[in-house]
């Protein structure tokens, strides 16, 4: 699990690596995020693997006037008769489904908290059915005594749950319940612009767990930024971790990340391909992310120069000395 500061002021949302950046999809998911910590309302959060969907619903807790009770994340893709026992205890009445027991309810624990359900797609049917109904009506039984719900309901899911919900293998009535606010997470391979300032943090993090000092050649920045990520913050994570422990010299060249590229197989890296000699290499990263920049930019060259931080004749030279071209578009 991702660490992060628990200081955080009432109304002002510490925000998590998976919400840092100035792309108008992060924007709106943090803009999100910065409501839910001030609403009561549930909270949906959907993101592609190799993301920290607790690290938001932390973030979000710590922001609320909740941040003093308790956080209880349970995991749905656990054994089904599991997560039924963490939701509603080890005991069942038999006349109402959503009676609960103290006796290791996790909905009798979290009080006035916050209660997570990660991975939410996978809770089994009648777990699903019960939280429900504890939803509809707003209210518990506990020792034989009817209790109203405080708790704030936060869940996470991957973005299959939409087509989960379609195909009936959700409950819709739990899904409506669920996403009062939704906070879409964009992968990596989306936010290109945001790419340095990502992995800038990602880096610090590294180095402040491990406690030294590492950095980052722009080179070797550009060739990591040029990358799609398919396994998003996890997959940056690790690639940087093994550059951080192979650091000599306290800076990461471009010729250190390439090497470590090629010793993955490319083919799990989306775009990226592992090249017969450095030259090919930066050629390839720097022709993938120039044109992803003009591409996300709209090829406004003004734009484009200004995100990559060079001239705009600059631009126009590397374009045509890379080949990069913009596609017409088919009639």
């Amino acid at each position: 699990m991702h660490q992060q500061s628990n200081a955080c002021p009432r109304g002002a949302i510490a925000l998590p690596a998976e919400l840092i950046g100035a792309a108008p999809s992060v924007q709106r998911a943090a803009d999100v995020a910065r409501r839910a910590a001030e609403s009561d309302q549930s909270v949906l959060i959907v993101a592609e693997a190799g993301f920290c969907p607790e690290c938001i619903a932390r973030s979000i807790h710590l922001a609320s006037p909740r941040a003093a009770e308790p956080f209880i994340a349970i995991d749905c893709a656990d054994d089904h008769g599991a997560v039924l026992r963490r939701l509603f205890g080890t005991e069942r009445h038999a006349r109402v489904d959503y009676e609960i027991a103290l006796n290791g309810s996790a909905l009798a624990e979290v009080g006035r908290g916050t209660l997570l359900l990660a991975e939410v797609s996978e809770m089994p049917a009648a777990a699903q059915l019960r939280m429900s109904r504890v939803l509809r009506d707003g209210e518990l039984r506990v020792r034989r005594a009817l209790a109203p719900v405080r708790f704030r309901l936060i869940a996470s899911a991957a973005p299959s749950l939409d087509a989960d919900v379609r195909q009936r293998r959700f409950r819709p009535e739990l899904y409506r319940r669920l996403q009062r606010l939704r906070v879409d997470v964009p992968p990596l391979r989306d936010r290109l612009v945001d790419m340095p300032a990502v992995i800038d943090a990602a880096l610090a993090e590294i180095c402040r767990t491990r406690q030294i000092r590492c950095t980052l050649a722009p080179a070797a920045r550009t060739a990591l930024g040029a990358l799609r990520w398919a396994g998003n913050l996890d997959e940056l994570r690790g690639c940087l971790g093994r550059l951080v422990d192979r650091c000599t010299g306290g800076i990461i060249r471009q010729e250190d990340v390439l090497a470590d590229l090629q010793q993955i197989d490319s083919h799990s890296r989306g775009s990226s391909r592992a090249a017969a000699s450095l030259r090919e290499a930066r050629q390839t990263f720097e022709r993938e992310y120039i044109a992803s920049v003009l591409e996300s930019s709209g090829w406004r060259m003004t734009d484009a120069a200004r995100i990559l931080g060079i001239e705009r004749a600059n631009l126009y030279r590397k374009t045509r000395q890379l080949g990069i071209t913009r596609l017409k578009p088919r009639v």
